[in-house]
């Protein structure tokens, strides 16, 4: 199996004028859109993009509340997607989303906010909704959703898993890290990663795996 991962390409991270920005961050789209519009259709077997979203009324009692400031908030254009993926609906490459309000896409610690999340957005069903699939897995197309762990299998061994997106020392990191626990090759595109403290080069010395390699696409 080959997929291929891109993680927080959000408003809030990518743009200077963000909430969150991710320094340099904007200067992975180009390289990313080019990427995807070039993909082949035989190179993946699927595409699944991961992205940050996080809720009023849930924020702020979040321990990533008490790191940074309030970010990809429901609703708001620094949750919205920078990049077009509308190329890839002639390749014929399946494409799946996730929603995450934690650094980690394997995170375990979805803490329950719904009573205050209701509180916070009356009347707003639909906050309930996204809220309760975090975690969960759809094609974005129709109203089915599958929790990450019945999507994934428990071995993940033969996998082989390109990541890209932001930022390489938190949400990035702890992607691979996922992936290489489950049994996963993992290859990270530099020119498509960016780091706030470290870059990507460090995390993979920090993470020290044989199965963990950096390429760089537009060498």
């Amino acid at each position: 199996m080959k997929i291929f991962l891109i993680n927080d390409m959000n408003y809030d991270f990518t743009m200077p004028d963000g909430k969150l920005y991710v320094p340099g961050g904007e200067g992975t789209i180009s390289f990313l859109q080019e990427y995807i519009d070039n993909i082949s259709t035989t190179k993946y077997d699927y595409i699944l993009v991961v992205n940050d979203l996080h809720f009023s009324g849930e924020y702020e009692n979040s321990k990533e509340g008490e790191m940074f400031p309030e970010h990809c908030m429901y609703g708001s254009k620094g949750a919205s997607i920078v990049i077009d993926l509308s190329s890839l609906k002639s390749k014929g490459i399946p494409v799946y989303f996730m929603n995450k309000n934690s650094f980690s896409m394997w995170s375990k610690e979805k803490t329950d906010h719904l009573c205050e999340i209701r509180e916070a957005n009356k009347g707003d069903e639909e906050v309930i909704k996204v809220y309760k699939n975090l975690f969960c897995i759809s094609n974005n197309r129709d109203d089915v959703f599958i929790h990450r762990d019945k999507f994934f299998p428990i071995s993940l061994c033969g996998w082989r898993v390109d990541i890209v997106g932001l930022a390489a020392d938190y949400c990035v990191r702890y992607a691979i890290e996922g992936f290489l626990e489950r049994g996963s090759e993992v290859r990270v595109f530099a020119e498509m990663t960016k780091g706030i403290n470290k870059d990507i080069y460090k995390v993979e010395q920090e993470i020290n795996n044989k199965s963990l390699s950096i390429i760089s696409v537009f060498r």
